[in-house]
């Protein structure tokens, strides 16, 4: 069976830099095999919510969604192949340090089926966010 690699960077939300803490709400995928970029994220942000009473989630949640179509239209043959240098000059707004992206993960899958792996990752990531859902089982070989 062929592995497959992928990458992905986490969107977190940092609500005040000089607490230096934050909250993972939204994931970035590069599928280099496919050339495809997916960005996922949590429907709800109620985990922030109960962090922040000043959290403006309507403000958050235009860019999380403006961030998925991006990705939706997003090919790399244009670009460079670093994921957080993509992220940072595709996705994020200049003016909003609220939000920054990890550095990128490189991954392998065993699967062809790359809906299998954004549902787990997803998984991985939100979990807190959602309830009653159980854990995807798509398998990942190995992190790189």
């Amino acid at each position: 069976m062929k592995n497959h690699i992928f990458k992905y960077t986490i969107l977190h939300y940092i609500h005040t830099p000089y607490l230096g803490e934050g909250l993972n709400i939204g994931i970035l995928f590069y599928y280099p095999e496919f050339d495809k970029f997916e960005f996922k994220y949590p429907e709800k942000l109620h985990r922030i919510k109960g962090a922040y009473q000043n959290f403006d989630e309507g403000h958050i949640k235009k860019y999380l969604r403006e961030f998925s179509k991006i990705a939706k239209s997003l090919t790399l043959g244009l670009f460079e192949d670093n994921l957080k240098n993509i992220a940072n000059s595709y996705f994020l707004p200049k003016d909003d340090s609220a939000l920054q992206f990890t550095n990128y993960e490189v991954a392998t899958y065993d699967s062809n089926n790359i809906v299998d792996i954004v549902k787990n990752y997803y998984n991985i990531y939100f979990e807190p966010y959602l309830s009653d859902i159980q854990m995807d089982s798509a398998k990942v070989v190995k992190n790189i």
